[in-house]
């Protein structure tokens, strides 16, 4: 904004974002910090996960982010994200609320140390992220990504999209499979060459035959019950029977998904 905040002045904008970039390169190459998370574009209000309130709207106002999450909470019985958004309402709060996840032996093992001194970090689940040194873990602390956590976080993100994508090309092969589809098989196959040459064509296995003969024929909600414990199952099983489900919840045979001769 300019000296008339109705109009805005790309002077200052551009000289901003320039300083922003030259901020950010300079410190990732001399320091190895990423600091994008404080310069121009980390201070837009911008929805950062998926499950937030208003994803993917960008630029929601952090009055309205506290409200959405509050009234996401109390609609779902979720409370996990309430802690973030109260940190908001508090000074310093996200700063603390940043040292405290990065710091505590809830997610820092201090006790289990790498031989090489490195500290392992934990998420909420208590499952491994990695390793990090004390000072990179003492920039987390402090708000700022190290490269190498960043670079950590963006393979995991990288990786989550391939597989992703192998799915996806592998489940439209083994549907145009059972269409008798052989055009779309090919073109699928095409594709998946084309993007994962190293990878050899796609196959069909007995293991993709089962899956997609559970998926024509076992309703989702016992596909969904299939997955608890096996020791558990009969109480829900139950409860699935009382709640008058079980015409709409009822498999189907629709016999063989004739794909079989495409087994390799």
């Amino acid at each position: 904004m300019g000296p008339d905040p109705s109009k805005l002045d790309w002077g200052t904008i551009g000289r901003t974002l320039a300083g922003s970039t030259a901020m950010y390169v300079g410190a990732r190459n001399l320091l190895g910090v990423d600091l994008s998370a404080g310069l121009m574009t980390g201070a837009l209000p911008v929805p950062t996960y998926e499950g937030s309130p208003f994803y993917p709207w960008p630029l929601v106002p952090p009055a309205a982010g506290v409200i959405g999450t509050a009234a996401k909470a109390l609609l779902t019985g979720e409370t996990q994200n309430l802690g973030a958004t109260a940190a908001l309402l508090i000074p310093g709060g996200i700063g603390a609320r940043k040292a405290y996840r990065a710091l505590h032996p809830k997610y820092a093992d201090y006790k289990n140390k790498t031989p090489d001194g490195r500290i392992p970090i934990y998420n909420n689940k208590h499952a491994l992220i990695g390793a990090v040194t004390p000072l990179q873990l003492t920039l987390k602390a402090l708000g700022l990504r190290p490269s190498g956590v960043a670079a950590e976080q963006g393979a995991a993100q990288w990786l989550l999209a391939q597989r992703e994508k192998l799915r996806a090309y592998r489940r439209d092969y083994l549907q145009a499979l059972m269409e008798n589809d052989n055009h779309k098989a090919e073109a699928v196959q095409r594709e998946f060459k084309k993007a994962y040459p190293e990878l050899g064509p796609l196959q069909v296995k007995k293991s993709d035959i089962r899956a997609l003969e559970n998926r024509r024929q076992i309703s989702r909600l016992h596909r969904i019950e299939k997955g608890l414990p096996s020791a558990y199952r009969p109480l829900f099983s139950q409860i699935l029977g009382e709640a008058s489900l079980t015409n709409i919840t009822r498999d189907i045979d629709v016999g063989s998904t004739g794909i079989e001769k495409y087994l390799q």
